[in-house]
């Protein structure tokens, strides 16, 4: 005798929806406990103390108790919608020093209104959208895959028209570039770190300076956790500092006619001829070799960095009085010519290639001098925003080394080549 299968239960069967009420409750409170901070920013904001504490408090329970009563009913989008509100007084109730939180909960408001949108139409159209999304996400990871040069038109056209915003908020400009068949140079962060030890130096009678190079990012010392991320943060701000303006020498441009002049002195450098650093076009087009960076990485990004070095690497002992920081380019050697390179170390053809680290692979920019404050130091400096090059040498120099380094040189601090950059990304 056939007996009808008995149907299957489900949690859903088994455990009834949250209550309304109780979730509507709870996203209440979270409302409340941000609203209260927009309270002190309408007067002008605090600064960091014990009220700034107070409010980031308050704004971490009302943000918990939003997205819990989110995650107890995802298909209501009252729900969906309550928490952009959370998130949207936030925003604006995050101290001023706690910037990058606030650019967050700007994003997840217009992630969570969109949410409930979507948890509002039918459910023919949620698919369509969504399905919108994805072919949007893809399409700009393959536009950023095909995007070096040389790039297909069409793949320039939809870059420069539809993805450059989506690109630089989510970071896809660079990282898809090193899974083409051409990628580009990678930036590393060189900081010359000036100390001010606490002990008296008894020649001078005033406490001893010391110096010492560091580079960013540094594989061998801030690969700290199992999935790289420490490492991958620092090569993702590297690689901030390279954005920079067109640096054409026109008649009409004062300013870098001015800078050009002021480098082709350090050329000639008629006082000091051991201190010359040449310009020619030999190493780099010359226009190319000065490289302005953009408003935001000079007025931002590098006195952040520089505040950051200084905060990081100073101790009661050791005090970091000034940072001398350089964008390296360090440029992949094509395959024609990796092969039978001549050696560094030796000068002697080598006939498995060069080392993909042979200094004069780098192209180091002189960004300026900051102080621990993060301020530079002398914007009229010779070689700011200037290629310091470093040149292939048929014969040793006086080191003993087939290479001439003018950075080094220029900043009176000789860098450690084999035992430092060279391998060590």
């Amino acid at each position: 005798m056939d007996r009808t299968p008995e149907p299957l239960h489900t949690s859903v069967d088994v455990l009834p929806p949250v209550a309304e009420k109780t979730v509507f409750t709870l996203q209440i409170v979270g409302l409340v406990a941000c609203g209260f901070t927009v309270i002190p920013a309408i007067f002008g904001g605090v600064p960091p103390g014990l009220l700034s504490s107070g409010c980031l408090l308050s704004l971490a329970i009302g943000i918990l108790c939003a997205g819990y009563g989110l995650s107890l009913r995802p298909d209501d989008w009252r729900a969906w919608e309550l928490c952009a509100l959370a998130f949207l007084l936030a925003n604006w109730g995050f101290p001023s020093h706690w910037d990058s939180a606030a650019m967050v909960c700007r994003v997840l408001t217009g992630v969570c209104a969109l949410g409930g949108f979507l948890a509002w139409v039918p459910v023919v159209v949620r698919c369509m959208a969504l399905s919108i999304l994805v072919l949007f996400h893809f399409g700009a990871i393959l536009t950023a895959t095909t995007w070096p040069s040389p790039a297909p038109w069409l793949t320039t056209q939809a870059a420069q028209r539809i993805y450059m915003p989506y690109y630089k908020f989510m970071y896809l400009s660079n990282a898809y570039h090193f899974y083409s068949p051409e990628p580009g140079p990678a930036s590393l962060i060189f900081g010359l770190v000036t100390y001010e030890l606490d002990e008296i130096d008894p020649k001078t009678n005033k406490k001893r300076v010391e110096s010492a190079w560091i580079d960013l990012p540094n594989r061998g010392s801030q690969f700290k956790d199992p999935l790289g991320q420490t490492y991958q943060r620092r090569l993702s701000i590297s690689e901030l500092v390279a954005s920079s303006s067109p640096s054409n020498f026109t008649p009409d441009n004062f300013e870098k006619n001015d800078a050009a002049n002021r480098r082709k002195r350090v050329a000639v450098n008629v006082d000091a001829p051991s201190s010359r650093i040449p310009l020619s076009d030999k190493y780099d087009p010359i226009a190319s070799q000065y490289r302005v960076p953009t408003s935001i990485v000079s007025r931002h990004l590098l006195p952040s960095y520089a505040r950051h070095i200084a905060a990081e690497y100073s101790t009661p002992e050791r005090r970091v009085i000034s940072v001398k920081l350089l964008r390296v380019e360090h440029r992949v050697i094509p395959p024609a010519e990796f092969l039978h390179q001549t050696d560094p170390d030796t000068g002697l053809k080598r006939e498995d290639g060069d080392s993909p680290y042979n200094p004069t692979t780098y192209r180091p920019y002189y960004l300026g001098e900051y102080n621990a404050g993060g301020e530079l130091m002398n914007p009229t400096d010779p070689m700011l925003y200037w290629l310091l090059p470093i040149v292939q040498r048929s014969t040793p120099n006086a080191q003993g080394r087939y290479f001439d380094d003018y950075m080094s040189l220029y900043l009176k601090y000789e860098f450690p080549w084999t035992g430092g950059v060279k391998g060590a990304p």
